[in-house]
């Protein structure tokens, strides 16, 4: 996904300016209006961040589901493979649910990833 290089922060304007900007870098990228401003600009200036750690955060739990799976294929104990099953199945959907927000994010993966659901 190519996005605006630089880090993403929030700067405030002069007392008569409403709103809040955001700036990667020194280039100005949004301005933010109404309600909440202030909490709507911190969240999009981290978006950026937030994004490339769901990237991370979901290979780790494909690899996780991927290791519960193998453990409860090789395990002798029922009660264990039932317990590696439910933490397969566990971050396997956790890892979909960020996935689609990804997606959503990517907006031309969001069709995709719904029809896959």
């Amino acid at each position: 996904m190519k996005y605006t290089e630089g880090e993403w922060k929030v700067k405030w304007g002069a007392a008569f300016v409403k709103g809040k900007f955001i700036f990667a870098g020194e280039k100005h990228i949004a301005t933010v209006h109404g309600d909440n401003n202030t909490a709507n600009a911190n969240l999009m200036a981290a978006s950026k961040d937030l994004y490339g750690a769901l990237k991370k955060v979901c290979i780790w739990l494909d690899k996780l589901a991927d290791s519960a799976e193998a453990n409860a294929k090789s395990t002798r104990f029922e009660t264990m493979r039932v317990a590696w099953e439910a933490d397969m199945k566990n971050y396997r959907a956790t890892s979909n649910d960020l996935k689609k927000v990804i997606a959503k994010a990517e907006s031309n993966r969001a069709e995709e990833m719904e029809k896959n659901d």
